[in-house]
């Protein structure tokens, strides 16, 4: 089955690649699983991932967050991205979005949903989990040290990195990829969005995608 990957660098209001990912996610008879954080206010966010994919008339949105005990319901959560047509993964804590989401149990389900076609969004955070090695930038751990964890390995031997321009990612992720030995990574500026199928890059949106590798990463 075709993977198909929509990587987001920071705004997931993107039109093209938001109604695109509704689309292969089946429009109006689909049904996409959420993954966010618990936060003050949480519900006035949701029109930002959602508002785009009810233009392609997907309305039937679940959503996934700690409880407010700061636990994942585990069971619930795996039993809504195994009936979900989409799954997308949103932005914020990304240390905290580690924690919840790539647990075995919520990392095994989202891993066969996509190799079965199943359509996954990563949003910052979402997209830094995505690969099999989860790199994270100084500019986003608590103690500004660069961090390396492992992933929900969505991509394998490729690095991201996200508000690639405006955190002037480009030295550190650099750095990052010779530690976690990856020779291939993709920096995505905040109002851009990478399309990834098979793990190869078919079409980038927005502004900018940027390549740091001595391969051609596009497909064609």
């Amino acid at each position: 089955m075709t993977k198909h990957l929509f990587l987001y660098g920071g705004d997931p209001t993107l039109e093209e690649p938001g109604r695109e990912f509704a689309k292969l996610a089946g429009g109006e008879d689909g049904s996409v699983v959420l993954l966010i954080l618990r936060r003050e206010g949480w519900e006035s966010y949701l029109p930002r991932y959602t508002e785009v994919w009810k233009k392609e008339g997907l309305t039937q949105i679940d959503v996934v967050m700690d409880r407010e005990d700061g636990r994942l319901d585990v069971e619930e959560a795996v039993r809504l991205i195994k009936k979900a047509t989409g799954i997308f993964i949103g932005g914020g804590d990304t240390g905290r979005y580690h924690e919840l989401y790539t647990q075995s149990r919520v990392k095994e389900a989202i891993r066969s949903q996509v190799s079965d076609g199943i359509p996954f969004g990563g949003n910052s955070a979402g997209a830094l989990i995505a690969p099999e090695k989860c790199l994270i930038s100084p500019n986003d751990s608590e103690d500004g040290e660069p961090k390396q964890l492992e992933g929900l390995g969505l991509i394998t031997s490729l690095g991201v990195a996200v508000h690639y321009t405006e955190w002037d990612e480009e030295k550190p992720f650099r750095e990052a990829l010779d530690r976690a030995k990856l020779s291939d990574g993709i920096g995505i500026d905040e109002q851009a969005c990478a399309y990834l199928k098979n793990g190869r890059i078919e079409r980038t949106y927005g502004e900018n995608v940027h390549t740091v590798s001595g391969r051609d990463l596009f497909r064609f």
